[in-house]
């Protein structure tokens, strides 16, 4: 976002950025619903596979858009990645490290 759709705004038509908010609060809701809720639902007292299974997965599952767009920052796609388990991962700190 910040790197790559940001700096085109000024140069997009109204219908590719509403097409492009609406794809990414429908993929941001079902990406925690799939990897917050269902494993949190189905291993509630499970730390690994409440929290730590899903974040490396939800890393993994990154993989996909950097086949059609790979990072070009310094890193590449594994830092791409490792950026994407650490967001997967904040959400053990930002629920105080529970897991119900």
């Amino acid at each position: 976002m910040i790197f790559s759709f940001f700096p085109r705004i000024a140069h997009l038509e109204l219908t590719v950025i509403i097409v492009s908010i609406i794809i990414g609060v429908v993929i941001g809701a079902t990406e925690e619903i799939l990897w917050r809720g269902v494993y949190i639902r189905k291993f509630p007292s499970s730390k690994f596979f409440g929290i730590i299974y899903p974040a490396i997965w939800f890393s993994v599952w990154h993989i996909a858009s950097q086949s059609v767009l790979p990072n070009q920052m310094l890193g590449g796609i594994a830092s791409f990645l490792f950026y994407a388990l650490l967001l997967g991962l904040d959400w053990v700190w930002s629920h105080g490290g529970q897991v119900q």
